[in-house]
């Protein structure tokens, strides 16, 4: 018998905003499209494998304003492919936010289910005014052989998300879909 699991709802910091959540397992977000891949509860509006990719057109409702990964992108394989999906979900102007255990957090070698460490700089090469795409993103395709999408990299930052490691917060990137 499986343990019945409590949700500990999060609160929606974009009133108003069609926001969806990715992965949201057991932290749903109030007034979002919670999605994960159904295991969690009836909380789960959206269920669907993040790693079948295309999956952009199972969400449901169309584009959202906003989309929120915590904790989510450093188990995905194919990163490119997931900010791709992704881009194909948001509204043009539409903000994608992604936490992550940074690479110099002890926390982030100890779970054998993360596959990809970041830096602050890890998603600087979709943003246009920087180059980095250019020199190296345009080479750069997803597992589907789609090309890279660009964004504007709004803001890179620590955040302190997990208490057992208050020296060593995980990074949380704000990109803007071009």
């Amino acid at each position: 018998m499986t343990p019945e699991i409590t949700p500990a709802w999060q609160p929606n910091p974009w009133p108003g905003k069609r926001v969806l959540q990715l992965g949201c397992g057991r932290r749903p977000m109030e007034g979002a499209v919670n999605h994960d891949r159904g295991r969690w509860g009836p909380w789960i509006d959206a269920e669907w494998d993040l790693e079948d990719m295309p999956w952009a057109h199972k969400a449901p409702g169309g584009e959202f304003d906003v989309v929120v990964a915590y904790d989510l992108v450093e188990h995905i394989d194919d990163v490119l492919g997931f900010v791709n999906e992704v881009h194909a979900l948001l509204v043009t102007g539409g903000t994608l936010i992604m936490r992550g255990g940074a690479h110099d957090n002890p926390a982030s070698y100890i779970d054998p289910s993360h596959k990809h460490w970041f830096r602050e700089e890890s998603f600087n090469f979709f943003d246009r005014r920087n180059n980095l795409g250019d020199w190296y993103g345009r080479h750069y395709v997803d597992t589907l052989g789609r090309p890279l999408t660009e964004w504007h990299v709004a803001k890179i930052e620590r955040v302190n998300a997990d208490p057992r490691w208050p020296d060593t917060p995980d990074l949380q990137w704000t990109l803007v879909k071009l």
